[in-house]
């Protein structure tokens, strides 16, 4: 890339690519501040397309722009057709002087050198597929080629039963997400959803279920033309909060579980531990209230898995650091600690359980991965979980049971178990 005075010589703008955010941070001296810009890439990754680009950050540095000055960036893709572009234009700067005061630079000023610019785009361009598109400058004398930037699609499998409890057990998660693109000229809409289950209220009003989607979507003046197999494979990797990298697009969306819902089903867990009912009630309220594994960051959440020929696991949590989680759920009432501060018998056995399945993925690590459909490059570390008893309301029994510790289980109370989801809710709040 090269620079000149003469912009038919060379490049007056360098492109770098797109950013996460761009903020402006105080420096040492006084009025003066420094650019901050984070997540710089030429990739930008998306489970969806056609993609809106509307408030993704460009970073692009101008060579003497002029206050007022405007651009355009044609962006071409693989058979050099010009698939979108966007235009920005140098507004109000400031000079910073060396005693720190500043002034106005007028309209039509040069500004010296290079100029970092970063800007969100205010019209909506859309990408319509995945590829490697070509950035030119557009001027009076022809087009500059100054760079190139990656659109990648990442595709979602169908959801399984444990993919779909692990979004069950996040608080965040959407329950519907609907998408809808229209040709400017003729009208024809497309109408797009996609949810945990189907729902027929939505397709009586006209949208499609991203399974049930065309391969193409073409308006009936011709102008809008584009796949429609990227909104079928990836659309529903949009339910899933923490799946990835994805692009800004527009999207209306639904949560899954509204703040009151939440709160709800913590004050039916704390009335169910203070009933003290028997454990298979809490193994059926857990079963059906996912979201009291959320401190585990579920990406799969399976219930009654087996292991070999062992018994079979309450839980099992494969976690977004690789990190398989074998749970044993005791009951409430089970005692935790015996009169000297040393682990009791009850805790010490579901302890022994855990172990027990432990040691069989030891030895055969391969077999017990393949009871709960894993591969073993799914999993890089296995440990045990034990939840069981309540959290002891004397300073001395408290201390003591925090001291609990194993070099391969975890422990937590259920009270420890209420206390996340509460925090989540005030999280919420915030």
């Amino acid at each position: 890339m090269s620079s000149s005075d003469d912009p038919v010589l060379g490049a007056r703008i360098a492109f770098f690519g797109w950013c996460d955010g761009a903020s402006e941070t105080p420096f040492l001296a006084p009025n003066v501040t420094q650019r901050s810009i984070k997540g710089l890439s030429q990739v930008i990754a998306s489970h969806i397309y056609p993609l809106s680009l509307r408030s993704n950050i460009p970073v692009f540095a101008v060579y003497r722009p002029s206050v007022g000055e405007s651009f355009r960036l044609i962006f071409r893709d693989s058979n050099s057709t010009e698939a979108f572009f966007f235009e920005f234009t140098f507004g109000a700067a400031e000079r910073v002087h060396a005693d720190g005061t500043t002034s106005q630079v007028q309209p039509g000023t040069t500004l010296p050198g290079w100029t970092l610019h970063t800007a969100p785009v205010e019209a909506s361009p859309l990408v319509k597929e995945p590829g490697t598109y070509q950035v030119f400058h557009r001027t009076a004398q022809g087009e500059v080629h100054i760079g190139e930037v990656l659109f990648v699609h990442i595709p979602v499998a169908e959801f399984t039963p444990e993919d779909i409890a692990a979004i069950r057990s996040d608080p965040f998660a959407l329950r519907i997400i609907r998408i809808g693109i229209d040709c400017s000229i003729c009208k024809k809409s497309l109408r797009a959803y996609t949810g945990l289950e189907r729902n027929e209220k939505l397709e009586t009003e006209g949208w499609v279920r991203d399974t049930n989607l065309p391969d193409q979507f073409r308006c009936d003046c011709g102008a809008s033309s584009f796949s429609l197999l990227y909104l079928k494979t990836g659309l529903r990797g949009l339910l899933r909060r923490r799946s990835l990298p994805v692009a800004t697009t527009d999207f209306e969306s639904i949560r899954l579980y509204e703040k009151t819902a939440l709160e709800e089903k913590c004050r039916e867990f704390k009335k169910l531990l203070e009933e003290d009912g028997p454990e298979e009630r809490l193994q059926d309220f857990l079963e059906k209230n996912l979201i009291f594994f959320a401190r585990f960051n579920p990406q799969r959440l399976m219930t009654k898995s087996p292991v070999l020929s062992l018994r079979k696991m309450d839980f099992a949590v494969l976690n977004e650091r690789k990190e398989l989680l074998l749970i044993e759920i005791e009951n409430s009432s089970t005692r935790l600690l015996k009169k000297d501060g040393g682990i009791a018998a009850e805790l010490q056995h579901a302890a022994d359980q855990v172990r027990e399945w432990l040691q069989a993925f030891i030895d055969h690590r391969a077999a017990a991965l393949a009871c709960l459909n894993l591969k073993l490059e799914d999993v890089a570390k296995v440990t045990g979980v034990v939840i069981a008893g309540r959290t002891p309301t004397e300073d001395a029994e408290a201390r003591s049971l925090r001291s609990v510790r194993w070099i391969d289980i975890e422990f937590y109370t259920f009270d420890d178990m209420l206390s996340a989801a509460v925090e989540i809710i005030r999280h919420i709040n915030k």
